[in-house]
């Protein structure tokens, strides 16, 4: 009886979460290993279970996304990249949140040295991401 238990929940979750059939291959891996490298300076220290779904904001082309977790020597932090055209990348959704904390942190060192010119034009910048994710957002709708 549990035998057959764990082979009910094993296929309801392989259903319900859309988890891919065969085992992540070492090109794979090497393409996501490039793809974080493009990004962060820390080490993967764990590449997730490849989901065969995809946020709509990474477009028709996206098959599967997987989360990986990146270290450096202060923190650990959680991804998730985007399998689009066959090749593991950093996909649209994960572009913006990236270009996002990037202008958040520029815009804090120009508030500290009180640069209004720069911070003016960082400010017009983070409008400009945040309307473009929000037109992506409704053509998901």
């Amino acid at each position: 009886m549990r035998i057959i238990f764990v082979f009910f929940l094993c296929f309801l979750t392989t259903q319900v979460f859309a988890i891919r059939d065969k085992n992540i291959s070492d090109e794979e891996v090497h393409q996501i290993e490039v793809a974080v490298f493009a990004f962060s300076k820390g080490d993967i220290n764990y590449i997730g279970v490849v989901k065969d779904y995809c946020s709509c904001m990474d477009g028709p082309e996206c098959k599967a996304t997987v989360d990986i977790t990146v270290k450096n020597s202060l923190n650990t932090n959680l991804y998730e990249l985007s399998q689009i055209k066959g090749v593991w990348q950093v996909g649209p959704r994960l572009h913006y949140a990236l270009e996002y904390k990037k202008l958040k942190k520029q815009i804090g060192v120009a508030k500290r040295e009180n640069d209004e010119k720069s911070l003016a034009n960082l400010l017009s910048e983070r409008k400009l991401l945040v309307e473009q994710v929000q037109k992506i957002k409704k053509s998901c709708s």
